[in-house]
């Protein structure tokens, strides 16, 4: 197959509608997971999210140790809906990863799967704190306080506003994004106060239109008082 042929082999399996994967797409995506192009590999890891059972997890365990961070990335990403004892202890580990991206979603799914098999809360805060502890980089420790909210620490809420102030876009993408997934009956208030007070303020497109949708999103959902 050629590069092109199996970006397209991923492609249509990601746009089916099909609920299981057959022992035919097995054998693909177990192929294309070792392939020499990292885009491929990184492709079957996005690729697997949908399908939860012990072949995906099998592949994905793999590639969240693969050489290439992209890959770690979205496999450890990927691994956060699959709510297993092996996967919580392997995400453990890979929030000490030596790339900033892999960390930071290591931290979330980690949190996400802990929650999901029944790990004591406050185990999984303490690891958190221990990794907020050490952590410098910005986009990590927002996925810190995202995971320390979902936990039930809602006080995290002004932890993960404070980041909108970093000068790296991609960061202030970062928390509209975590707004988006926290928002809720009880900070919708909050949340509409900081987006009117920081809208105007802001100047890079792909954060100004995020938060206009966030808006958007509060205004026809939320009864504004």
């Amino acid at each position: 197959m050629t590069y092109q042929e199996k970006m397209e082999a991923i492609i249509r399996i990601q746009k089916s509608d099909i609920e299981k994967l057959d022992e035919n797409l097995k054998t693909i995506l177990g192929l294309l997971s070792d392939d020499k192009e990292s885009t491929i590999r990184s492709g079957v890891a996005a690729t697997l999210i949908d399908f939860v059972d012990d072949f995906s997890k099998n592949i994905l365990m793999k590639l969240a140790n693969d050489k290439d961070y992209l890959v770690r990335v979205e496999a450890v990403d990927s691994l956060g809906y699959f709510h297993f004892q092996d996967v919580y202890k392997l995400l453990k580990k890979s929030i000490n990863d030596s790339h900033y991206l892999v960390r930071g979603y290591a931290i979330y799914s980690m949190t996400c799967v802990g929650i999901k098999i029944q790990i004591k809360h406050n185990l999984i805060i303490q690891i958190i704190n221990n990794s907020l502890e050490k952590e410098k980089n910005l986009f990590v420790k927002l996925s810190c306080y995202h995971s320390l909210y979902d936990l039930g620490h809602e006080k995290c809420f002004h932890n993960i506003i404070s980041i909108f102030k970093s000068k790296n876009y991609r960061n202030r993408c970062a928390v509209i994004n975590v707004l988006n997934h926290i928002l809720s009956n009880e900070n919708y208030l909050e949340m509409k106060k900081f987006l009117i007070k920081n809208i105007d303020k802001e100047s890079t497109n792909a954060v100004l239109s995020s938060m206009k949708n966030l808006l958007d999103r509060i205004e026809k959902n939320y009864v504004i008082i």
